[in-house]
Formats: structure tokens, C-alpha cells, sequence
């Protein structure tokens, strides 16, 4: 059975976003062999779902940094593996394991390449030093791609001026249930009861580790000038994995007295349960490539306030299915917030949002993804 290496930087990526792609290619006939760090138990909390995917596993301990010391023996392991594996094709996802891939295998001909970024490390906004470096090498890397994936607008835009040996593709997100989602009934917790929240408060859920890129500082600066103006009910729930920021922004949340409308659940396998049970979703990042949690959120019939970057304003239509606020300018999104609460606008955008969502679906992604593997592998 011929092979095809499927490679990330951490196990839990390939349960979050690639189970159906693992899927497509099985039923194409070939054998999945998923290639990723398997041991830093921070990013493989479903490891043992792994088994149910009857797949391959092949463990290189990557890192996300390029500058890792580990990078070059990561690369020589890889190499080595492909060398030995003889896969017909390696579909690499995210930067630094997206160059790794694609320099192993430079002078094999044979071996076809598709690259999926899920946000390319220059965007709008960026540093001028990664629309330098990182811009030169994906151009570079562009040589031995035969297809290269977005998930959003600008993104794709950025990837058709590249000089690809193949094609780009832009694809609406990794696909998610929002079916499933849509018609989920019943909830296993009380969200008010858990926070203490009162029948009249307005619940706000954001979704992401507690790292400086989501800006969870943004959201407590916002209700701080809230405050201010006297709106004391809204509750900020976080569900993620705990990071570096969680005692910045804890001692935020000190500094304003906001401790009772503040809450951090860790991460949670119930995000559908909580947001049904939320008012509004809100994402406020620095950069994201397409937004799997607002995407379900939309599902969930959720109005969504989220920052101006790449991806978020695919998802999100001003005033149809929520705002967007330019992601350093805490006093708009306080008036964001403040337009939702007052307005009851946030009933209209949850069902706007419920009937957009239907382009993410797992389906609709699928059968792109589909005609895609076709192409690159030949397939007849």
C-alpha cells in the first residue's frame, strides 16, 4: 500500500483539524503515516484517540521556533524517515515543520508536496521582519509545492503571486460538524451556576491558551472602561490551555477589581455546551488563520465580536453577524460590546451567523479537499 506522510508539529493537531483528510486519503487506498512530536504532553492531551485513526506513527520531538536547537536532528530524522518510508506524497501543515518536510525531500522528484500554512507568518500588521524572512522563504519553499492550501483571502492572494511547481487553493477553513453542532441538544453544565453569574449579566466566551497572541488583555482593558460607564455585568469566561500571559492578565483582573467577572476553565472538551450557554463569542487575537472557534461559535447561533485581522473578517460581517475592532483599540471594543448589550442586536446576528456557518462545514470542505488530493496524486 503506497504511503503518504502527514506532518505537524504537535499529535493533537491531526485529532483537531486533519481526522477527515486522514479519512479521504484511506479511502483513496493509501496508508497514513502522521509524523509529529508525540511526546510534549501539552499538545497531545487526545493522544489516545490516535489508535482509532489506524494509522502510523513516526515521533520527531519538533518545535514550534525555527530557532530551536533541535531543528537540524529534527530535519536529519525526517529525512531519514522519508528516505526509508518512500511515501508518495507529503502533506505538511504550519511553517517551520512545512519547510522541514519540504527540504527533505528537495531532490526526490517523485515525491509530490502539498503545504497547508493555516496562516502564513506575514499577514497585514505583521512585523516588517517577517514580511522579509518568512515571506522569502515561503516564496522559496514555493519551488516544491505542488499545492499550497489556504484557508483565508489574504492569504491566497499572497499565495497566487508565489512561484509554485504546482497550484494554490483556497479552501473555507479545516471544516467543522456545524450540523452536529447546530443540533446538539441538552447541556451537561449550568454556565451561570459555574461562574456565579445572575440571570441579567452578559456572558462574553473566548476560546485560546493564555498566550500574548490571543490578547485576552484586550477583553479586561475593554471592561475596565466599561466599568467606568457604570456596566458592571458582564462576565469574561476563557476556556484554553494555561500559557506565559495567565499572570498578566490575572494581575490585570486584580488591578480593576474585576475579579468576580472574570473566570479561566482551563482547557475543556464542552466548548459547544458553554457557548449555547453564553450571550456572545468573542475572539480578539493578534493573528489567526481561520478561526475554527468562531466558526463554531456561529454554529452555536452566536453573535461574534472579534479583531480586524486576516480571517476573522471572512467570518465575520460588520453589523450582520457582529463587529470587528482594530486589535489595539480597547475603547472600540468596549463600544462594541456596549452596542450589543444595549441594541439586543446579538438574537438577529446568532441566526445570521447559524446560516453563513453552512460554507465551513465538514462536507463542503471535503469535497474540495478531495478534488485536491485527486490532483496532486493523480488519481484516477
Amino acid at each position: 500500500m503506497k504511503k503518504v506522510f502527514m506532518v505537524s508539529t504537535y499529535g493533537d493537531f491531526f485529532l483537531s483539524f486533519e481526522k477527515e483528510n486522514i479519512k479521504l486519503l484511506q479511502k483513496l487506498g493509501y496508508r497514513v503515516v502522521l509524523v509529529a512530536n508525540f511526546e510534549e504532553e501539552k499538545y497531545n492531551q487526545k493522544k489516545s484517540e490516535i489508535n482509532s485513526l489506524n494509522v502510523e506513527i513516526i515521533n520527531i520531538l519538533f518545535k514550534r521556533s525555527p530557532l530551536s536547537f533541535k531543528t537540524l536532528i529534527n530535519y536529519k530524522r525526517l529525512k531519514k524517515y522519508i528516505k526509508k518510508e518512500k511515501p508518495v506524497m507529503i502533506d505538511c501543515h504550519l511553517a517551520v515543520v512545512g519547510v522541514l518536510a519540504r527540504i527533505s525531500c528537495w531532490n526526490d522528484k517523485s515525491i509530490k508536496v502539498i503545504y497547508s500554512p493555516h496562516g502564513f507568518f506575514f499577514y497585514k500588521g505583521c512585523p516588517i521582519v517577517n514580511s522579509i524572512i518568512y515571506k522569502i522563504v515561503e516564496t522559496v519553499m514555493a519551488l516544491k509545492t505542488d499545492a499550497l492550501v489556504t484557508i483565508n483571502s489574504e492569504d491566497y492572494r499572497n499565495a497566487k503571486k508565489m512561484p509554485l511547481r504546482g497550484k494554490a487553493y483556497c479552501v473555507p477553513g479545516v471544516g467543522v460538524d456545524v450540523v452536529s453542532i447546530m443540533n446538539k441538544k441538552g447541556n451537561s453544565i449550568n454556565l451561570r451556576n459555574l461562574i456565579c453569574a445572575n440571570p441579567k449579566d452578559f456572558i462574553l466566551v473566548s476560546v485560546g491558551e493564555l498566550s500574548k497572541n490571543k490578547n485576552h488583555i484586550a477583553v479586561i482593558e475593554a471592561m475596565r472602561i466599561l466599568k467606568d460607564r457604570g456596566i458592571n455585568n458582564i462576565q469574561y469566561v476563557i476556556c484554553g490551555r494555561d500559557d506565559i500571559e495567565r499572570s498578566i492578565i490575572e494581575n490585570k483582573v486584580l488591578q480593576y477589581k474585576l475579579e468576580k467577572n472574570f473566570h479561566y476553565l482551563g482547557y475543556r472538551t464542552d466548548i459547544v455546551e458553554i457557548n449555547k450557554e453564553s450571550d456572545c463569542f468573542i475572539l480578539p487575537s493578534f493573528k489567526e488563520g481561520l478561526s475554527v472557534s468562531i466558526i463554531e461559535a456561529m454554529a452555536c447561533g452566536k453573535p461574534v465580536i472579534a479583531s480586524k485581522i486576516r480571517g476573522n473578517v471572512d467570518l465575520i460581517d460588520e453589523g450582520k453577524g457582529g463587529y470587528l475592532f482594530e486589535v489595539s483599540d480597547y475603547n472600540e471594543l468596549a463600544n462594541c460590546i456596549f452596542k450589543l448589550i444595549k441594541n439586543k442586536s446579538y438574537i438577529e446576528f446568532g441566526k445570521y451567523n447559524r446560516e453563513k456557518c453552512i460554507k465551513y462545514s465538514i462536507e463542503n470542505v471535503q469535497s474540495k479537499m478531495l478534488k485536491i488530493y485527486k490532483g496532486v496524486l493523480n488519481y484516477e
